[in-house]
């Protein structure tokens, strides 16, 4: 691995290919389990390489995949002029068979699967587990007229061995990997569990103005605006954990990860971010305008805005572990230009930024590790991560931290 000294005196590494940028790939999917698939540009089919670099040499080609989970992976071929799916484990032999119109991947040991309209889940031996009428695929959203309506959806995955359902009646609930319903249908909003923690909400009701006279009147015939919800944290078991401030806002886009989540705080003054555990407990007080990105891997950074120089030059960032200590603190201004765009979070120690019109990655203490050089950068998973060079062409670099979790 060669090395190059920066300005600042650190050392940036040069990559060390798993498979260097070729003719081969058109496309190399992230590693999971020890596999990835590869979209060959000759013959347009997809197989995998292992963590060695090497092509599996399995009996048939794919049309196409996705990542392993739980041992079993989604393929699917066009079968006289129809796209099936089924699933294939790690020997590259077909163990439930092409029969699916839609799929998703395993989780649980549970996948989601569709055939002739109707969804299911079914277990790694294609039994279903649950039938159609507990899948979800529709979910309640706010059109741009304030309105709510229902629009489709991907069934929700099994997460913590639960998995959600909503009743007759739009109320929500869990089942878990038994298709037994472990926590009733009782709320009116709820989301997946992260680190055995879910957010559920109830609605608020709308304000009603009792007295009897016109105005009241008036205001009561108003139609309803959009739902306002109040949220609880509960366990696996459907237990209050706790129940944030109503000027509390979670990051339910995020949601929890490394059993941390960030929540705004809005005043009459100001609204800030700070990030509680899944106790509810704050570990970092709300004081950052900017939300702070997901934690991956016991880190967390978060951008402060500077107001003295153009393109935010006296900007900075903060990186934070898991007890939301502060790691590092440093300028957006690097050896190799201004960093301005990043991936959604660190993994195996890194982080993928865009400096200029290039990707690299730096540490979690601000340091460049390799140099800004390619088109398009992805996250390290497995010590791995798939790379495109400026002439377009796919690669897998290894992580220089040797970090594998």
């Amino acid at each position: 691995m060669t090395l190059l000294f920066c300005a600042n005196y650190c050392l940036a590494q040069e990559p060390a290919w798993l498979v260097p940028p070729g003719d081969s790939f058109n496309s190399i999917g992230r590693f999971s389990e020890g596999l990835a698939h590869v979209d060959f540009r000759d013959s347009r089919s997809v197989s995998f390489i292992d963590t060695s670099g090497r092509v599996k040499s399995w009996k048939e080609p794919f049309d196409d995949a996705g990542n392993f989970h739980n041992g079993l992976a989604w393929v699917y071929k066009k079968i006289n002029g129809k796209t099936l799916y089924g699933f294939i484990n790690k020997a590259g032999e077909l163990v439930i068979p092409y029969q699916y119109d839609e799929v998703e991947d395993f989780s649980c040991n549970r996948a989601a699967v569709q055939q002739d309209g109707i969804w299911k889940y079914i277990n790694r031996e294609g039994k279903t587990v649950i039938g159609d009428d507990w899948v979800i695929t529709e979910m309640p959203v706010i059109n741009l007229q304030q309105e709510q309506e229902m629009e489709d959806v991907e069934p929700p995955a099994f997460a913590c061995g639960r998995v959600l359902y909503r009743d007759e009646n739009g109320h929500y609930g869990y089942r878990d990997t038994l298709g037994q319903f472990v926590i009733p249908a009782r709320v009116d909003y709820a989301c997946d569990f992260t680190d055995g923690v879910a957010a559920v909400a109830d609605t608020i009701p709308a304000p009603v103005m009792e007295d009897d006279d016109t105005l009241s009147r008036l205001y009561n015939r108003l139609p309803p605006g959009p739902p306002q919800y109040r949220y609880r944290l509960i366990d696996l078991d459907g237990k209050t954990i706790c129940r944030p401030d109503s000027n509390v806002t979670l990051d339910l886009n995020g949601n929890f990860s490394n059993g941390l989540i960030s929540f705004l705080l809005e005043t009459a003054d100001s609204s800030n971010w700070g990030i509680m555990n899944t106790h509810g407990q704050v570990v970092v007080a709300p004081k950052y305008r900017n939300k702070p990105l997901p934690f991956c891997d016991g880190v967390s950074v978060v951008q402060v805005d500077g107001d003295k120089s153009k393109w935010n030059k006296d900007g900075y960032l903060i990186t934070l572990d898991t007890l939301g200590r502060t790691i590092a603190r440093f300028s957006l201004e690097t050896p190799y230009g201004i960093l301005y765009d990043s991936n959604l979070g660190f993994h195996e120690g890194l982080i993928a930024v865009k400096i200029g019109d290039l990707w690299g990655y730096i540490n979690a203490k601000g340091r460049v590790v390799i140099r800004p050089q390619f088109q398009s950068a992805g996250d390290f998973h497995e010590g791995f991560a798939v790379v495109m060079t400026p002439q377009g062409k796919a690669g897998v670099i290894r992580n220089p931290l040797n970090i594998h979790h």
